[in-house]
């Protein structure tokens, strides 16, 4: 990828200002890591800002994927390739995955940059028997290897109810299966976030609303949470003492807390998405042609702050430029099953 055309700008948070672009969505090629070249034109980046007045500028990376599934092996059948200039391309599973998140960071910190690895739910749940028969212990133990950090929940990181989602970021054994393999389970090392997910009882989210990282200095605050929808389509057995919330109303809530705290650069991390219309060939990562779905409302909403959303759930790659209250955010989606991933960075 020709990195003169990947470019953004983080202002320093003295200001209110976000800016990101985006490069996204790129086929992981089976074998070792190559050289990047040039994007086909309908890779071409996205870009976003807001009230940008004169500041330091900071270099920062963030890395983002979502619905890996549990996606240990590479995916097979239909769902085993990536189809994009009308080209279709092997790709999917944890290894690719690593491979180029591994490249993405050494090539970022070569050239000052520091990088943040974040999710968007379904990393877990609808999982194949390598990592289902373990109760999708597997899948985190290997999100701990490849780094990510932080990642919102999804309608399926519900499928065994709240107790085993906690369980899944605290560890423990399971409560009927024990330590299958015999040697303990840590839990996830990343932050689930799941801000409008809401104890019935106690009003508060069941796991943290939101997370700062620290670019170079300055704080990048994460607001993640899953679909409003996620009780119509999960197990009602395990959810009965949660209520899912509204998405926008949630968003803006914890942001102006964000804020208030300083933070003023912030990214949606949520388990909902959309799609572009159907074209043959296959269209661009960032043609967004008749782009439609539950996201775009919930970006319509969005405090200007969220300048980059990281969604999910539709299983489609995709970097739109879609308008906010009063701006305009980056809405990225990389598919699924590791296939692709997104890199956003100055």
């Amino acid at each position: 990828m020709d990195r003169s055309r990947r470019r953004t700008v983080l202002r320093h948070l003295a200001a209110p200002a976000l800016a990101l672009a985006v490069v996204a969505a790129l086929p992981l090629a089976p074998g070792p890591a190559q050289p990047a070249a040039a994007a086909p034109p309908e890779f071409q980046p996205v870009s976003v800002s807001y009230g940008l007045p004169p500041g330091a500028t900071v270099k920062g990376q963030f890395l983002s994927y979502n619905d890996f599934h549990g996606a240990i092996d590479p995916p097979s059948g239909s769902g085993a390739v990536v189809n994009a200039s009308g080209t279709s391309t092997p790709a999917g599973g944890v290894e690719y995955l690593a491979t180029y998140l591994k490249k993405l960071r050494a090539e970022a910190k070569a050239e000052g940059r520091q990088t943040v690895t974040v999710g968007a739910g379904d990393l877990i749940g609808a999982t194949p028997l390598v990592s289902a028969a373990f109760h999708d212990e597997p899948t985190i133990e290997l999100m701990n290897q490849i780094g990510l950090q932080v990642s919102s929940v999804g309608n399926h990181e519900f499928d065994e109810g709240v107790n085993e989602l906690i369980r899944m970021q605290r560890g423990g054994c399971h409560p009927t299966d024990g330590c299958q393999d015999g040697d303990g389970f840590g839990g996830a090392k990343f932050t689930y976030l799941a801000a409008n997910t809401i104890n019935k009882k106690t009003g508060l989210p069941i796991l943290p609303p939101i997370d700062i990282k620290i670019i170079n200095g300055v704080p990048v605050g994460f607001v993640g949470m899953t679909l409003e929808g996620t009780a119509a389509i999960v197990n009602p057995a395990g959810i009965q003492n949660v209520r899912f919330a509204d998405e926008v109303e949630t968003a803006n809530k914890w942001g102006s807390v964000l804020k208030l705290l300083g933070v003023k650069a912030q990214v949606l991390l949520v388990h909902e998405g959309g799609s572009q219309a159907t074209a043959t060939p296959t269209p661009g990562v960032s043609d967004c042609n008749g782009f439609t779905g539950p996201i775009v409302p919930i970006v319509a909403g969005l405090n200007p702050e969220f300048g980059l959303v990281v969604s999910g759930h539709t299983h489609r790659f995709y970097s739109c430029t879609l308008p906010n209250k009063k701006g305009t955010s980056v809405v990225t989606s990389a598919g699924t099953n590791g296939q692709n991933y997104t890199d956003t960075h100055k």
